[in-house]
């Protein structure tokens, strides 16, 4: 349970508790003695009853017995406790009432006596009953807020895991690209080692946080992609294109969510004799983040398929994580085409905490 939702329960009680007691002092009849000491204590007795047995169950049996399934002694317990509250009860009734009576009133029969005894004792049961309701219902509350606090930190944690497998994976590609450059463009290889330098240094801050400008964003996937051209035969045709507001410092995304997608686009996509094309469009709004990812499909064989699907699964732990039930994901092969459309509902990242 969180801090203000204890506060707002503790308020709750105080009010509820104060109404209670004050209505036996305001509303007592005229002819009573409420202000003498004798008077307003025996006036107090039912409220300080109904008091006990509540939190009585509220503090200790509800937890101590009734929710570890000790019923035996839960019942024990409040049976003994509701008849001594009830037999007090009826004793500081009749305390009042010989205060303020004639002094030739009778004393009430036993079938009186009694019917008022079975009413406090039906009052002393709903109120422990209403006590121990409450405290499961809290209990089971707090419970279920500590297994979702511990699912996304397993969450967090498989997602930890699965960028360790990413990051290793992406450099070995891009040094790869490098080391391909080095054989016949080394200006190119330059500055492919520069963009790599840039890349790296982006990851390091981004892996410090939850949620990243989709600003800056775009700017790391562009350098990507830059870096990824450099090595590309004539018959790859890549299109980048992004379009976000000027002022878009409020949109926000998680981070290694595209850029997971891109680098299977360039594994996937590209032949080094057939024409080949990739093309990544990005639109944000503040209501909402689309991309889209189409390229050529040519499928890897059996000895070229190392991290195969792990990129896909740290995208689709990600949207799972950080955007339950505010995001679509469409994808799939058409035509010798696969897409990849991402639809993001949440450009503030609201629904993590």
């Amino acid at each position: 349970m969180k801090i203000n939702d204890r506060r707002f329960y503790i308020v709750l009680q105080v009010l509820f508790w104060t109404v209670m007691f004050l209505q036996y002092i305001l509303l007592a009849p005229e002819n009573e003695k409420i202000l003498e000491p004798t008077g307003l204590t025996m006036r107090l007795t039912r409220p300080v009853s109904y008091f006990i047995i509540f939190y009585l169950n509220f503090l200790w049996l509800a937890k101590g017995c009734f929710l570890k399934k000790q019923y035996r002694a839960f019942y024990a317990i409040n049976l003994v406790a509701i008849l001594l509250l009830a037999f007090g009860i009826e004793i500081g009734h009749n305390i009042v009432d010989q205060n303020n009576s004639m002094p030739d009133r009778s004393v009430p029969p036993l079938q009186i006596v009694l019917l008022f005894m079975l009413k406090n004792i039906l009052t002393l049961v709903v109120f422990a009953a209403l006590a121990t309701m409450i405290q499961s219902s809290l209990t089971i509350h707090s419970m279920h807020d500590t297994v979702q606090e511990i699912d996304k930190e397993k969450a967090e944690a498989h997602l930890m895991l699965l960028q360790a497998q990413t990051r290793p994976h992406f450099l070995l590609n891009t040094l790869n690209n490098i080391y391909a450059l080095i054989a016949f463009d080394q200006a190119k290889a330059q500055r492919a080692v520069m963009s790599l330098s840039g890349l790296l240094r982006q990851m390091l801050y981004v892996n410090s946080n939850k949620a990243v400008n989709m600003k800056g964003e775009v700017e790391f996937l562009d350098n990507y992609v830059k870096l990824m051209k450099l090595r590309l035969p004539k018959n790859v045709r890549v299109d980048f294109k992004a379009e976000i507001p000027q002022l878009s410092d409020n949109i926000m995304i998680a981070p290694f969510i595209i850029i997971s997608l891109i680098e299977n686009a360039f594994k996937h996509g590209v032949s080094p004799t057939e024409p080949s094309s990739i093309n990544i469009s990005i639109n944000a709004t503040a209501e909402k983040i689309v991309c889209d990812i189409r390229n050529s499909n040519f499928p890897k064989n059996d000895n070229d398929r190392s991290g195969h699907g792990i990129g896909l699964k740290l995208v689709e732990s990600r949207l799972k994580l950080y955007y339950e039930g505010n995001y679509s994901w469409e994808k799939g092969t058409e035509n010798r085409e696969y897409k990849s459309i991402i639809t993001i509902y949440d450009t503030k990242l609201c629904n993590y905490r």
